[in-house]
Protein backbone atom coordinates (compact mmCIF):
# COMPACT_ATOMS: atom_id res chain seq x y z
CA UNK A 1 0.00 0.00 0.00
CA UNK A 2 1.32 3.27 -0.93
CA UNK A 3 0.26 6.82 0.62
CA UNK A 4 0.96 10.25 -1.24
CA UNK A 5 2.54 13.22 0.28
CA UNK A 6 -0.75 15.03 -0.07
CA UNK A 7 -2.45 11.87 1.63
CA UNK A 8 0.31 11.97 4.61
CA UNK A 9 -0.37 15.55 4.71
CA UNK A 10 -3.74 15.52 5.52
CA UNK A 11 -4.06 13.06 8.13
CA UNK A 12 -0.83 15.03 9.69
CA UNK A 13 -3.37 17.82 9.50
CA UNK A 14 -6.42 16.07 10.61
CA UNK A 15 -4.70 14.43 13.95
CA UNK A 16 -2.75 17.60 14.64
CA UNK A 17 -6.17 19.94 14.78
CA UNK A 18 -7.90 16.35 17.14
CA UNK A 19 -5.55 16.53 19.06
CA UNK A 20 -5.49 20.68 19.38
CA UNK A 21 -9.21 20.79 20.23
CA UNK A 22 -8.70 18.26 23.01
CA UNK A 23 -5.78 20.01 24.52
CA UNK A 24 -7.83 23.05 24.82
CA UNK A 25 -11.15 21.28 25.68
CA UNK A 26 -8.80 19.48 28.11
CA UNK A 27 -7.34 22.86 29.83
CA UNK A 28 -10.62 24.54 29.87
CA UNK A 29 -12.41 21.72 31.92
CA UNK A 30 -9.50 21.89 34.78
CA UNK A 31 -10.12 25.83 34.17
CA UNK A 32 -14.13 25.14 34.70
CA UNK A 33 -13.85 22.86 37.66
CA UNK A 34 -11.15 25.82 39.65
CA UNK A 35 -13.46 28.25 39.16
CA UNK A 36 -16.11 26.19 40.25
CA UNK A 37 -14.30 24.50 43.22
CA UNK A 38 -13.67 28.45 44.69
CA UNK A 39 -17.21 29.83 43.89
CA UNK A 40 -18.68 26.49 46.19
CA UNK A 41 -15.70 27.40 48.89
CA UNK A 42 -16.83 31.22 48.70
CA UNK A 43 -20.77 30.55 48.83
CA UNK A 44 -20.16 27.87 52.15
CA UNK A 45 -18.09 30.57 53.48
CA UNK A 46 -21.12 33.39 52.84
CA UNK A 47 -23.55 30.94 54.13
CA UNK A 48 -21.51 30.28 57.60
CA UNK A 49 -21.45 33.68 57.52
CA UNK A 50 -25.43 34.40 57.18
CA UNK A 51 -26.13 31.58 59.40
CA UNK A 52 -24.12 32.80 62.00
CA UNK A 53 -25.51 36.50 61.71
CA UNK A 54 -29.08 35.10 62.16
CA UNK A 55 -28.51 32.93 65.53
CA UNK A 56 -26.32 35.98 66.85
CA UNK A 57 -29.44 38.26 66.07
CA UNK A 58 -31.97 35.89 67.43
CA UNK A 59 -29.98 35.64 70.73
CA UNK A 60 -29.66 39.20 70.98
CA UNK A 61 -32.48 41.06 70.02
CA UNK A 62 -35.60 38.99 69.06
CA UNK A 63 -37.07 41.84 67.25
CA UNK A 64 -34.28 42.81 65.32
CA UNK A 65 -33.90 42.09 61.32
CA UNK A 66 -30.69 42.32 59.31
CA UNK A 67 -29.95 42.40 55.76
CA UNK A 68 -27.07 40.84 54.26
CA UNK A 69 -25.53 41.60 50.68
CA UNK A 70 -23.36 39.83 48.77
CA UNK A 71 -21.83 41.36 45.96
CA UNK A 72 -20.54 39.48 43.49
CA UNK A 73 -18.58 39.84 40.21
CA UNK A 74 -21.82 39.85 38.48
CA UNK A 75 -25.08 40.04 40.34
CA UNK A 76 -25.75 41.14 44.22
CA UNK A 77 -27.04 38.47 46.30
CA UNK A 78 -29.72 40.40 49.15
CA UNK A 79 -31.29 38.35 51.95
CA UNK A 80 -33.53 39.47 55.17
CA UNK A 81 -33.37 37.40 58.48
CA UNK A 82 -36.06 38.53 61.08
CA UNK A 83 -35.41 36.98 64.38
CA UNK A 84 -38.84 36.07 65.28
CA UNK A 85 -40.03 33.22 67.27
Amino acid sequence: MRFSIRELLLVTAIVGLALGWWMEWRRFDSKMKAATDTANQEAAGYKALSETLASELKDKNPTAEIEIRINGREATISRKYAAGP
